[in-house]
């Protein structure tokens, strides 16, 4: 799965960065460990903040622009982390 090269609307600098960070094949990836593997182990201290709302753009303009692809994520549930997964239309 691959983002379109002539999108509708123009993906940002850190959601193609999440997008090549998310695992293919319908595995799941949390939301703590994908903000590790975006900055590393010294995170900013508001990483999550930044890191979900990029991964709840990029999905919303994955949608917008009929990617072959969705984009989905847990309910948050509290403290514990989002997971997120791709998954095929």
């Amino acid at each position: 799965m691959n983002l379109s090269a002539t999108p509708k609307v123009r993906y940002s600098k850190i959601e193609r960065a999440l997008f090549d960070l998310l695992p293919r094949g319908g595995k799941k990836i949390n939301s703590r460990d994908l903000i590790i593997k975006y900055y590393g182990a010294n995170h900013p201290y508001h990483g999550r903040t930044i890191v979900t709302g990029a991964v709840r753009s990029l999905a919303k303009k994955a949608q917008f622009n009929g990617e072959k692809f969705i984009l989905m994520r847990s309910n948050p549930q509290g403290p514990k982390p989002i997971e997120y997964w791709l998954k095929r239309k």
